[in-house]
């Protein structure tokens, strides 16, 4: 009575993510950084916003919208999701 045997592998790829520093860096700048990263498009409500300055450390694993509320709380901003676009205002 022969026995059947059977062995298999699988493999999975592990999710990569991507660290996000910005040191003392724009808003602007961030700005541009995360609408690459994500695939998304950010509206500043006026220009002084994109001037204020921002040093944090995030990752690709946390959601655009998790991001975005961390960084309009630290500078009292808000920000309206429509979309793939958000617009953060004062």
């Amino acid at each position: 009575n022969p026995v059947t045997k059977h062995s298999s592998v699988i493999s999975t790829v592990a999710q990569k993510y991507v660290e996000l520093k910005f040191e003392g860096a724009t808003l602007k700048d961030v700005v541009r950084k995360l609408e690459y990263v994500y695939s998304i498009r950010i509206i500043l409500g006026d220009q002084t916003i994109g001037q204020l300055k921002s040093t944090a450390v995030f990752n690709t694993k946390q959601r655009p919208e998790e991001i975005l509320d961390i960084l309009c709380s630290l500078h009292h901003l808000r920000f309206i999701k429509n979309q793939n676009t958000f617009k953060i205002y004062k």
